[in-house]
């Protein structure tokens, strides 16, 4: 028997715990390789100079969200560390991943083959291993929010239990970010009928509960009036890019640098899917998702006339529906080659971007943020060589990371000749500390360039793309070292 006439007997349960374990494994394997990037080690400052109790308070008058996640990674810090932290929503990731494969799935029930391969590409979608193994809220937010997508949108009826469930998920998602406060529209104005049915039923019948949820949503409601609100300027981008990102984000995934051959030639050939199959919108089953359509839809509006959609992580849960839609797409094409092609092309991009997680490479993140601990591995590296290493950075989250650290002097003006001492210049694009710093860097740098005792010299290979697209708005990334 093949595995698919196995794994079809118990409606590919024994697949989906094999899919899992892989899965878990993968997480494991992306925490032990993956760096940590500019806004996971500002997180590690906040957790590493605080305790439990006052970050609630630290970060609703400091950060434009809200505080749960850096106390869910103080937990997860104190169990695993740092590194392994995120491996405390692993359970929850699982649960609300599975919950939205058993619903989403059954679209398929006539079509065995398409739901085998949908299930590897939903399980395994390496969009979802980056982002939701960061130090960060988008690692619970996600499968939340795909948890609550597949009881909406794929569920036909709720009772009081999975209403309860959904109310719990979207205010844990309101402490985690003000997104949620964009999902919940877009929720309701999709499927305004039935929540309006199902939901006034729970508050007329489970008032205690519900005033409960209400209760508990108060004080962050008031955090994001008085202090969130007028402060989140840092999290709206250009209209280009907010386009562009969740557009990217919807096909490819974030794990996969778009200028691949492989990734043009995966988008022509939906293209040419979509052309072959245009009549699918007179068919009856999309009729049925035309809610979930809608939903979509506004999600990708709004994040973009609101110029949220610069930021990857806001467009994540819509590269899910569009792997839904394009699966559909499938089980109406009457080309089997062409099936059978589409499948490959799909399932050696999902490997294909996983290789990349795992591996770091050509990740569009790598393009936005910066690996800081790659750089503290590049420092670290050189200890042997070098008594004092002085450090010439206006990267605010670098400078924290090595300030207690006595091995390092942090933008001195003063060197001492010696052969053993070492000066590094790093060069960001981002956390400008003061002009001062800004000055002294940009000055050691120059004098870096025309040093001939340069001894090695990394830099930012998409440095070029950076200056041509944001049209020297941001620096290059430059690590240098100097032996004096």
């Amino acid at each position: 028997m093949s595995l698919l006439s196995k794994t079809q007997n118990k409606d590919f349960f024994i697949f989906k715990i094999l899919l899992f374990i892989i899965f878990s494994l993968l997480i494991y394997f992306r925490l032990h390789s993956k760096t940590f990037f500019d806004d996971e080690i500002a997180t590690i400052g906040i957790i590493n100079e605080r305790d439990i109790f006052s970050i609630y308070s630290y970060v609703n008058h400091w950060d434009v969200s809200p505080p749960l996640s850096y106390i869910l990674i103080y937990i997860g810090e104190k169990i695993f560390g740092f590194q392994y932290a995120p491996l405390l929503f692993l359970p929850l990731q699982i649960y609300c991943l599975n919950s939205f494969i058993k619903l989403t799935s059954k679209i398929f029930f006539k079509d065995n083959k398409i739901k085998f391969y949908y299930l590897i590409c939903i399980i395994l979608n390496p969009i979802f291993i980056l982002w939701c193994t960061s130090l960060r809220w988008y690692s619970l937010w996600v499968p939340l929010a795909l948890y609550i997508i597949g009881k909406i949108f794929f569920q036909k009826h709720r009772d009081f239990k999975e209403i309860f469930l959904i109310l719990t998920s979207l205010t844990l998602m309101f402490h985690l970010n003000y997104l949620t406060i964009i999902f919940i529209f877009c929720l309701y104005s999709s499927n305004f009928k039935q929540i309006n049915k199902e939901f006034f039923n729970f508050i007329k019948n489970k008032i205690f509960l519900f005033l409960l949820i209400f209760f508990i949503n108060i004080p962050q409601i008031y955090f994001f009036l008085s202090n969130h609100l007028m402060n989140s300027s840092s999290q709206y981008g250009d209209y280009f890019f907010s386009f562009l990102y969740p557009a990217i984000t919807i096909v490819f995934g974030n794990s996969v640098f778009p200028l691949e051959i492989i990734s043009i030639l995966f988008f022509f050939i939906l293209i040419l899917i979509l052309f072959k199959n245009i009549d699918i919108f007179k068919k009856k089953i999309f009729k049925n998702f035309k809610n979930l359509i809608i939903f979509f839809s506004l999600f990708f509006i709004i994040i973009f006339l609101f110029k949220l959609g610069h930021k990857p992580r806001h467009s994540i849960i819509l590269n899910y529906i569009f792997i839904i839609y394009f699966f559909i797409n499938l089980i109406f094409l009457k080309n089997l080659t062409l099936k059978r092609l589409s499948i490959v092309i799909f399932i050696i991009f999902t490997f294909f971007g996983i290789n990349n997680t795992i591996k770091e490479e050509n990740l569009i993140k790598n393009n936005i943020n910066l690996p800081i601990k790659k750089i503290l591995v590049f420092l670290k590296n050189e200890k042997n060589e070098c008594k004092i290493k002085y450090i010439f950075t206006h990267n605010l989250n670098i400078k924290f990371y090595i300030k207690n650290n006595n091995n390092y002097v942090i933008n001195s003006k003063v060197l001492k000749k010696n052969n053993y001492n070492c000066t590094f210049i790093i060069k960001t694009f981002i956390a400008n500390d003061n002009q001062n710093d800004v000055n002294l860097v940009n000055q050691h740098f120059t004098k870096a360039k025309s040093s001939l005792k340069l001894k090695n010299f990394e830099y930012d290979k998409f440095s070029a793309i950076k200056e041509k697209i944001f049209k020297n708005k941001i620096k290059n990334n430059f690590i240098v070292e100097i032996l004096y």
